[in-house]
């Protein structure tokens, strides 16, 4: 056997020759990046038309690696569909409902976690995104704009299918699922303007809520507080995936004793307060009370805020009316469910107060207190309040501008601590029959 160290070992001479490359076969060469101080001449230099285009573009950069380092999506993301997840999480918020990026949880992001366990309401999101993109008039070509078309009803008729074979195999541990995937399918039809669609969707979302109990019967808080959310702030027209008009007279009485009972505590507020009534030299009435929205705060300044007399009522103002009644109809029962310990009631205010505070709300929406207001407390008490409050808003998409707006300073002047009313505001059939 041959020892390791007695191996031959053969030289072969090589001989170098300089080797000549053809420029033109080679790759184009990178180009130099851009200093920061070009970069910002060349922007300024576009047209408002195109500056906006760079805004979008972006802003809908591919993330997947960050969003599903563990490819756990329910699809595989192609490029596309990277830019439509993106858009959806970055720009659809504040752009479709002036949502706070400021907002924890965000409900955007609670949507979209709901979708992350529900594939078919991840196929609609990626079509309302591509529907979304196509509305702006941003795409760069043509051809992405036939992409986008293309991922629309692509997107959708994935959607439908998942949702045959979801109720094909019902389950009742998959409920949640199912009414998930319905609600998506009806608001995305419901913006896209395919009302029979939507109203088919949502006829099918309340037969299953009568027939499981309800909405208070939903397993997951999560979709139970999002369901509440969306159902509150879509539109001003009285559709609705929870309601239909026959439970609308059972709702109109259970508003107006709500309405009475208000009107109860609060002429039970003013003898108190008459009573233990100290002299002062401040201007004007005695506050009644100290629990409600404090003068000059930024929550008062929110669910006060009105337009000017002359502006013309647009259809974002109408919801903002709706965000509003439907905030100060929540704090009502909230008041009501803790007038026995007004200390409670006082933490629990002055908790909202300092909310708003830090998540810097001035000036913004109303529907991002709503959602706080909603989704910052998972108990039952609070599952009943803000689905009676919801269902009250929904009463009041009935009536007119005119008559939401004089329920809201109803309910202002008690959460202001003002003089009683002379009476509790109810809600007659002529309110009905002069909404407009």
């Amino acid at each position: 056997m041959a020892s390791p160290t007695s191996t031959s070992t053969t030289l072969i001479h090589v001989k170098k020759e300089s080797a000549v490359l053809d420029s033109h076969g080679l790759p184009p060469r990178e180009p130099r990046d851009e200093s920061g101080k070009e970069r910002q001449k060349n922007f300024r230099e576009l047209s408002t038309e195109q500056k906006l285009l760079a805004i979008v573009r972006y802003s809908v950069k591919p993330f997947s690696d960050r969003l599903d380092p563990f490819a756990a999506l329910p699809v595989n993301l192609d490029r596309l569909q990277e830019h439509l997840i993106s858009f959806y999480l970055l720009y659809y918020p504040k752009a479709t409902y002036g949502f706070s990026p400021r907002l924890r949880p965000h409900p955007v992001a609670s949507n979209f976690s709901i979708a992350l366990t529900t594939p078919a309401c991840f196929q609609v999101i990626l079509a309302r995104s591509a529907l979304y993109r196509i509305g702006l008039n941003k795409y760069a070509s043509d051809s992405e704009k036939d992409q986008l078309n293309m991922a629309v009803m692509r997107h959708k008729g994935e959607a439908l299918k998942m949702l045959r074979v979801l109720s094909a195999k019902a389950a009742p541990n998959r409920k949640d699922d199912l009414l998930a995937s319905i609600i998506s399918l009806g608001t995305f039809d419901r913006r896209n303007g395919a009302k029979d669609a939507a109203g088919m969707h949502y006829s099918a979302v309340r037969r299953i809520l009568k027939s499981t109990g309800g909405p208070l019967a939903v397993n997951s808080v999560l979709l139970s507080r999002v369901m509440c959310f969306f159902e509150c702030i879509y539109g001003t027209s009285p559709e609705s995936y929870i309601w239909d008009e026959s439970g609308l007279d059972r709702l109109v009485n259970g508003l107006n004793g709500f309405l009475g009972d208000i009107w109860e505590l609060w002429k039970s507020l003013s003898t108190i307060s008459g009573l233990t009534a100290q002299t002062t030299k401040a201007p004007g009435p005695p506050r009644i009370h100290s629990f409600g929205l404090q003068p000059d705060s930024s929550l008062l300044a929110l669910v006060e805020r009105q337009p000017p007399s002359d502006a013309e009522l647009t259809q974002q103002r109408r919801l903002e009316m709706i965000f509003q009644v439907t905030c100060l109809l929540t704090f009502g029962m909230i008041t009501l469910d803790k007038a026995g310990d007004f200390r409670s009631l006082q933490q629990y205010m002055d908790g909202i107060h300092k909310q708003v505070e830090d998540l810097h709300l001035m000036g913004q929406s109303c529907n991002n207190i709503m959602w706080q207001i909603q989704v910052n407390d998972h108990s039952a008490d609070h599952s009943r309040r803000i689905w009676r409050a919801a269902s009250y808003a929904w009463v009041l998409k009935h009536v007119s501008y005119d008559v939401q707006l004089k329920v809201k300073e109803w309910l202002l002047a008690f959460f202001q601590g003002e003089p009683v009313a002379e009476k509790p505001f109810r809600l007659d059939p002529f309110h009905f029959s002069y909404a407009s």
